[in-house]
């Protein structure tokens, strides 16, 4: 399911999360899941990525003014969608205005709250791209070991049809904007698959 983003505000979104998303505990399928959708709702990569990093700041505090319990037995926060189901339980299935600005101070910021507004109906969503993308990016590993060995016994020929059979797997399933992304996160073969890449 393509997101219909550009690889560029992506890229932008994922290197200004850093390390916020690192620390929280935050899977790289869930930031491009999340980066992805919000994205898909009008967002620029700097803006995607500002909301979804004051959300995940301000989390576990405003968990506490909320009496809502949005850590795992770790001490770990919750994923989004999770965060965003335990919000409802609270609110119920709409947002009313007192409700949006209790969750404005609570979180800190418009920038947070904006961020659970928008995505508040779309916790299924995040759930189901987040499994989708971390499922790509397992078979992108595996393919890209295949096509590993191919370049060690065979030469570039074997291993560029791999490539384009991994591309089109890739693009089918996540979208053309991710599918250089999940290639260039597949492990220690991600400088062959860069390389390879150049002859296609």
């Amino acid at each position: 399911k393509a997101f219909k983003t550009d690889g560029v505000e992506m890229a932008s979104g994922i290197k200004s999360l850093g390390r916020n998303a690192e620390t929280s505990g935050v899977s790289m399928a869930e930031q491009f899941a999340v980066l992805g959708m919000l994205q898909k709702s009008g967002k620029s990569g700097s803006e995607s990525s500002t909301m979804y990093k004051a959300f995940l700041k301000s989390a576990v505090k405003a968990g506490g003014s909320l009496d809502l319990d949005l850590t795992d037995e770790n001490d770990q926060l919750l994923s989004s969608d999770k965060i965003i189901d335990k919000i409802k339980e609270k609110y119920g299935q709409v947002l009313d205005d007192v409700e949006k600005a209790e969750l404005t101070k609570a979180f800190g910021s418009a920038e947070a709250s904006g961020f659970i507004t928008l995505l508040y109906t779309e916790s299924e969503a995040i759930k189901e791209n987040t499994s989708l993308i971390s499922s790509g990016m397992k078979n992108g590993q595996s393919t890209y070991e295949d096509m590993a060995n191919a370049i060690m016994k065979g030469g570039p020929a074997e291993s560029m049809q791999i490539l384009s059979q991994t591309n089109k797997i890739l693009m089918s399933d996540i979208g053309y904007a991710f599918a250089p992304m999940v290639i260039s996160l597949s492990g220690n073969l991600s400088d062959i698959a860069k390389t390879t890449s150049t002859w296609v």
